[in-house]
């Protein structure tokens, strides 16, 4: 019964973030908000055994994440951020032998940190 009532809270909180979203979609700060759900629902989602689910969940926070990193390119917080999506996407897929997944999913953010430090610079 607690496993369903979370469930519910947690889609509740992800549908009124996506709401919150659509009105500024490339606002870094809603973009992390959304990060933090797709995060929580992807860890309700391993805990519930379904590591397929949560590894859509955790590539969605990734993505966001990346998003929110290249809206607000010298926000130096945004970038730590990425290494919980990063972490979380790259250890479920390790788990479930897609190395070679994982390390193109760690390849795509090293570059994404270099081109955004790079804005930094000029």
């Amino acid at each position: 019964k607690d496993m369903g009532s979370a469930r519910i809270l947690y889609d509740q909180d992800l549908q009124l973030n996506q709401e919150f979203l659509k009105a500024d979609p490339d606002d870094p700060e809603r973009l992390m908000s959304m990060s933090i759900c797709y995060e929580r629902v992807g860890d309700f989602e391993v805990a519930s055994g379904q590591p397929e689910k949560a590894l859509e969940l955790y590539r969605q926070e990734l993505e966001v994440t990346v998003k929110a990193v290249e809206g607000d390119p010298k926000n130096r917080k945004y970038q730590q951020e990425l290494n919980m999506p990063l972490r979380k996407l790259t250890n479920l897929l390790h788990q479930l032998k897609r190395d070679a997944e994982a390390k193109a999913v760690e390849e795509t953010v090293a570059e994404t940190l270099r081109r955004v430090q790079s804005q930094q610079s000029k």
